[in-house]
Order: structure tokens, then sequence, then C-alpha cells
């Protein structure tokens, strides 16, 4: 937060003080709605959200446009060692 301006730190503690609040209210509004349902519907609807959270998190990345690496992640070459205790051939 900023306390060097006065209107900046009154918006920052509005904000601090809503947004529990939104979140607290979405919270109990599905609580409400999901205690209402019968049990066969509350199953579907953990599977549609099992279904659908896979496929918008390949949209994600699909629209992110970076491209997928290939094969096995590179580190840095290093020459072998051989073990102090081996003998050289």
């Amino acid at each position: 937060m900023q306390f060097g301006d006065l209107d900046k730190a009154i918006s920052s503690l509005i904000r601090l003080a809503t947004y529990p609040l939104i979140i607290l209210v979405a919270f109990l509004l599905g609580v409400t709605l999901l205690t209402q349902l019968p049990p066969a519907a509350e199953l579907g609807l953990l599977c549609l959200l099992l279904f659908v959270s896979p496929i918008a998190y390949v949209i994600r990345e699909t629209l992110q446009g970076r491209p997928r690496r290939q094969g096995a992640p590179r580190g840095a070459e290093r020459t072998p060692l051989v073990p102090p205790h081996v003998e050289a051939e």
C-alpha cells in the first residue's frame, strides 16, 4: 500500500476490504445453490468441471503461442571424468 498519497491509501484500504467480501458472498451463493441440487446433479456438475478444466488448459496453452519444446531439455555439456580410483587405459 502507498500511504504517501491519501487518496491512493483510502482506495487501497477499500479494495482490501471489498475483495474478501465479494469472495465470501460468491462462496456462500455457490454453497446455497449446491445444497438445493439433488445428488445426481451434483455428481454431473463435478464431472463437467473435471472435463472442462483440462480442455481450458489446452486452449490457454495453444492461445499463448509459445512453441512446445521437442525432446529432452538440454543442459550444459561436460566432459566425462574418470573416477579417481579407476586406472586410465
